[in-house]
């Protein structure tokens, strides 16, 4: 029998429950007797909320939808939790974005990826942009790569190959949306790393893009790539509720929930223990902080100050979804002719975001109902989240009414408020990652993950908590190894 290993997962999101999953599976395999402690301040899940609301008919996303399948780690969590037939797809049929202009939505040129256009024909035909806005974006192809390989803000790298007017009709929205932030500030090699890559080694975005592209596949030529994106049939909520319940399955872990843990200390023989509300006490071999990075920051204080001070650098804005639920007369049906859209800064409205999830989705609601989610807050207007639920859902319903004129009031509303929970990647967030990682080679049996490191995705959040699992595996088997030799 070999000896029992304890581990604490600070932190119960997708990343802390991803870790713990994969650590009871490959500490099997590997034929370690682990025993694991999770610690979660609120709820099991993070953003992750799925509402049932019985009387509409309706299921509500308080927090992300859908994932993406760029890359594969959802789908193969899925496919191992023995779920991936509950996976769905968006409605095929409305397949496009919309980007506000003035009080129209106008929808994002097809063969739009994220920054640039690789459908010529149809971003000239666009109404967003002026002739002569068009005509300088496309003179992006004619610009050489810049030599000065120092790090660009998202504005500076869109503004230089693209344009001003580009960045701020559609860039900005675009990306600001994703991150709730400020694209003067998030760091371009952070936020758009394949873009950049495309700029050091074809010289044109437009031309890389262009030589890649699959005319054969609509998740290429799509400028919202919808037909990756993907859901689960009873809600995202099923993901979270899956491993927990296969994590209880295989005995483990013990479940401390509304626990915060406050800081960690060093114990003798390189174990730690981790200081809670409830002092606690017990000697663990190792710990996964899979915590926003502000937490991170005052966990670690008094283990190392250059982790902490780096940590608490990475700024985490706020946000916040307002669910509305409408009879679907009340809105004009051509306003829905999409999954949502964005809207750009210069607008000067309080509406970052809208989002169509029973347009995304089909057996979200009923065929008369409609479900919208409103986003509100981000770094440009955090203070609008010190308003009470009331004000944010008149707010929320004010700006829709403005886009969608739409004609009586909801039949139903939620507001879900989200502190700190958007990571801003800004200029210098891989130095400070790279300074991080560089110091936790000096202390043993200390792994981190989570969405500031390197992704804010739910693939990314899944591959790094499978990663440290995996590190925490090799870590326990080293000492394994070194306890029998001595």
């Amino acid at each position: 029998m070999s000896e029992l290993k304890r581990i604490a997962i600070v932190g119960g999101g997708i990343s802390g429950l991803t870790a713990a999953y994969k650590l009871l599976r490959q500490a099997h395999s590997q034929n370690l007797e682990i025993k694991i402690d999770l610690f979660e301040k609120k709820e099991l899940g993070g953003v992750f909320k799925t509402i049932e609301d019985s009387e509409n008919e309706c299921r509500i996303e308080c927090g992300p939808d859908s994932f993406f399948t760029k890359t594969p780690e959802v789908l193969e969590l899925s496919k191992e939790l023995e779920i991936d037939s509950q996976i769905i797809a968006t409605n095929s049929k409305k397949r496009k974005s919309l980007v506000a202009k003035d009080d129209r939505l106008i929808p994002l040129p097809d063969g739009f990826v994220m920054i640039a256009p690789s459908n010529i024909d149809s971003f000239m035909q666009s109404e967003l942009m002026s002739e002569a806005g068009k005509a300088r974006a496309l003179e992006e192809q004619n610009i050489a790569p810049r030599t000065d390989l120092s790090e660009e803000t998202v504005a500076q790298f869109v503004e230089r190959r693209f344009g001003k007017e580009m960045l701020d009709k559609i860039i900005q929205p675009m990306v600001g949306g994703i991150y709730t932030g400020d694209v003067n500030k998030l760091s371009a090699e952070a936020c758009l790393p394949e873009f950049v890559l495309m700029e050091r080694t074809k010289g044109s975005i437009i031309t890389a893009l262009a030589e890649s592209q699959n005319t054969g596949k609509e998740a290429d030529t799509k400028g919202a790539r919808y037909s990756a994106f993907y859901s689960f049939e009873k809600g995202m909520s099923f993901l979270i509720d899956t491993l927990r319940q296969k994590i209880v399955e295989m005995n483990g872990p013990t479940f401390n929930l509304h626990e915060v843990v406050l800081s960690m200390k060093k114990m003798p023989g390189g174990k730690w223990s981790l200081v809670t509300q409830n002092q606690n006490s017990v000697a663990y071999d190792a710990v996964i902080l899979a915590l926003p990075a502000s937490s991170l920051a005052e966990v670690m204080t008094e283990v190392d100050s250059t982790i902490a001070k780096n940590a608490s650098q990475i700024y985490c804005a706020s946000s916040c979804v307002v669910n509305l639920i409408f009879d679907k007369s009340d809105i004009d049906k051509s306003k829905l002719d999409g999954f949502g859209f964005v809207v750009p800064e210069e607008s000067r409205r309080a509406l970052i975001a809208c989002s169509y999830l029973s347009v995304k989705y089909k057996h979200r609601s009923p065929e008369q109902k409609v479900i919208l989610r409103a986003f509100l807050g981000g770094v440009h207007n955090e203070d609008v989240l010190k308003e009470s639920d009331e004000k944010l859902t008149q707010l929320a319903l004010e700006e829709l009414e403005y886009f969608l004129q739409i004609k009586n009031k909801p039949e139903y509303t939620s507001v879900s408020r989200w502190q700190d929970a958007m990571p801003q990647y800004t200029i210098g967030h891989q130095e400070r990652i790279e300074a991080i990682t560089q110091r936790l080679e000096d202390f043993p049996g200390i792994f981190i993950t989570g969405n500031f490191i390197s992704g804010v995705g739910i693939p990314k959040c899944v591959q790094l908590a499978s990663v440290a699992a995996m590190n925490v595996v090799q870590f326990l088997k080293v000492q394994k190894t070194a306890q029998v030799i001595d």
